[in-house]
């Protein structure tokens, strides 16, 4: 096996000779289940068997002393999750799935714990 190419060849030309398919697939990073949940768009649960929950409930419900999350070998803090979700509340309104108020919260939890400026007002 020539190694010169990099791993990347070395990995392909490994996979060619185990698996017997003339196409072969990944997920994207972006949809594995922890880069979903991140984006907002996909949940975790708590432990094995505990009840399941998404971004906005993590920042809106869980105490700060509940971070940082150990996820699939890899460790959250609560400011990745705050940014990711200032990142989706900069965005059109549908991309966050939350109440009136609960927006108006995650704002304020952007504004007052990362020093975002996202304009606070009394929506109806």
């Amino acid at each position: 096996m020539n190694t010169e190419n990099g791993l990347r060849a070395v990995v392909r030309e490994l996979a060619s000779q185990m698996i017997e398919a003339p196409t072969v697939a990944v997920v994207p990073i972006y949809q594995q289940p922890v880069e979903r949940f991140k984006s907002g768009h996909g949940e975790l649960t708590l432990g094995i068997e505990g009840p399941a929950f998404n971004l906005w409930e993590a920042l809106l419900h869980f105490e700060p002393d509940k971070f940082p999350m150990f996820v699939s070998g890899e460790t959250i803090q609560r400011s990745e999750l705050i940014t990711r979700a200032a990142e989706c509340l900069s965005g059109e309104d549908a991309a966050v799935p939350v109440s009136t108020e609960d927006r108006k919260r995650l704002k304020e939890l952007c504004n007052s714990e990362l020093g975002f400026n996202f304009p606070i007002e009394d929506e109806k």
